[in-house]
């Protein structure tokens, strides 16, 4: 992966067997992206094994991966992460989740943008936003084939809002076609088929008492 430079923040990329990880840090700013090759977007980088590319880092963009037979979550950005792009990657095969974003009720993660991924054949769910999700888009990804009880997108938490959830395809879901809960919630245009639960879930991880699960828009599904 290329770091393109800026200023004022900082960019971790871990890539490799966690027993003797590879670690790249780059004290660079808003704007930071990780990305690939940007001469020659035919090349894609490929890892596999015990592998995962974990973002602890604002405005990182994360372009044409591709992820095989990871035993971790493959792509996990958390901690809060802010402005991160996930796009144009492919997750093959992974123990645990595919694409993983993340926060907490006292630092959310917002501004991500999940988009046109491949993610297939995870133990848990595909993509995941877990704790706490603000001002984002996960959208016109395709998902197939997730074991265990994994959901083809998973994004309950009450702490949620303003999430759109537009234009994904997901097939064959261990549980849910997609669990998503929070407040001022958009679902609209994703396409969905076997899944071994419902197709669409909409509360929070509590099914007994529904918490900020209003002003939701699910259309044209």
């Amino acid at each position: 992966l290329e770091v393109l430079p800026n200023q004022n923040a900082t960019a971790v990329i871990l890539a490799g067997n966690r027993s003797g990880i590879t670690e790249l840090t780059v004290d660079y700013g808003p704007g930071t992206h990780l990305t690939v090759h940007p001469n020659d977007p035919t090349i894609v980088p490929y890892y596999q094994g015990k592998v995962t590319v974990a973002i602890r880092a604002n405005n990182c963009i994360v372009n044409r991966v591709e992820v095989l037979d990871s035993s971790l979550d493959s792509i996990d950005a958390s901690d809060g992460t802010k402005g991160t792009w996930i796009h144009n990657c492919v997750v093959t095969n992974a123990d645990r989740g595919g694409i993983v974003c993340a926060g907490s009720q006292a630092n959310p993660a917002s501004d991500a943008y999940i988009h046109n991924n491949m993610v297939t054949g995870t133990y848990a769910s595909a993509i995941m936003a877990n704790g706490a999700i603000h001002t984002s888009v996960i959208s016109d990804n395709i998902v197939g084939n997730i074991g265990g009880s994994g959901d083809g997108i998973a994004a309950y938490s009450y702490l949620n809002n303003q999430l759109t959830v537009a234009n994904n395809t997901i097939t064959n879901t261990g549980n849910n076609g997609m669990h998503i809960g929070g407040d001022h919630i958009t679902i609209i245009g994703n396409n969905i088929n076997d899944a071994a639960e419902h197709g669409i879930a909409y509360h929070n991880a509590n099914t007994t008492t529904i918490i900020n699960c209003i002003h939701a828009t699910i259309v044209g599904n």
